[in-house]
């Protein structure tokens, strides 16, 4: 997995590429934002993964939940983003086809 980031404003845009498989993949994803922690709109640009950890999706709630954060997610698999409609986390997560 690749991970980059762009700061614009008070928006961090995160582009993800390749499969997020495992909790390695997590922590990454979650170092960049925590590292980045100062921005309350966080765009989450996932590229090939068709699925991603349930460990992902509940530090992103608890992002949007308690810390109050404005999550976007640009999901370019088909896959992925019928996952999060069917999770009905598709309004959550403002998510949008790539």
């Amino acid at each position: 997995m690749q991970i980059t980031h762009t700061k614009i404003g008070n928006l961090l845009t995160i582009d993800i590429t390749e499969h997020i498989t495992g909790i390695q993949e997590v922590s990454a994803i979650r170092t960049v934002i925590q590292e980045n922690n100062g921005f309350d709109t966080i765009k989450l640009n996932i590229v090939d993964a068709f699925v991603i950890p349930s460990a992902l999706i509940g530090y992103l709630m608890k992002l949007t939940n308690i810390d109050k954060k404005n999550i976007s997610i640009i999901a370019h698999q088909k896959e992925l983003n019928q996952l999060l409609i069917d999770l009905e986390l598709d309004q959550l997560f403002r998510l949008n086809r790539g």
